[in-house]
């Protein structure tokens, strides 16, 4: 058990308190810890951040459908930066997809990032408005 390590309780993003720092820490530390049970000595690399989204639609009463490529058998997570919520979603089948419904505003920022095994990446920004190919249909959101 490691003791004297502090984690965050709330950061402060886009002028509201979130957890996020709080839960991707936590959601670490518990995979590592597992990790050391039966780890072995030699160096890993280390997760690369999931690309943005390619595909952004709105579904109905605020929920957008998000789609894009992760690392197969990756659990992807996308925070909806202005409201704090995470949802996310594992590749089960491991072709390197997801699929994740988010509830937001048209040009809310969203932060996705994967957990694999041990490791956990880096994250991505985008924001979210409809995307096709991974082009905005229109230019009302800018960054």
């Amino acid at each position: 058990m490691m003791t004297g390590m502090r984690l965050p309780t709330t950061t402060k993003c886009a002028g509201k308190t979130t957890h996020r720092h709080l839960v991707r820490r936590a959601a670490a530390m518990a995979l590592l810890g597992l990790g050391l049970l039966g780890s072995c000595v030699s160096p890993t690399l280390p997760l690369p951040p999931p690309a943005e989204p390619d595909n952004i639609v709105a579904a109905e009463d605020g929920l957008w459908n998000i789609r894009g490529t992760c690392t197969p058998g990756a659990i992807v997570l996308i925070n909806n930066v202005n409201s704090g919520v995470i949802t996310g979603t594992e590749d089960n089948d491991h072709n390197g997809r997801y699929f994740v419904q988010v509830a937001a505003d048209k040009c809310d920022v969203g932060e996705v990032w994967e957990l694999l095994d041990t490791s956990v990446s880096n994250s991505t920004y985008f924001l979210i408005q409809p995307l096709t190919a991974g082009l905005p249909d229109d230019d009302e959101c800018k960054p």
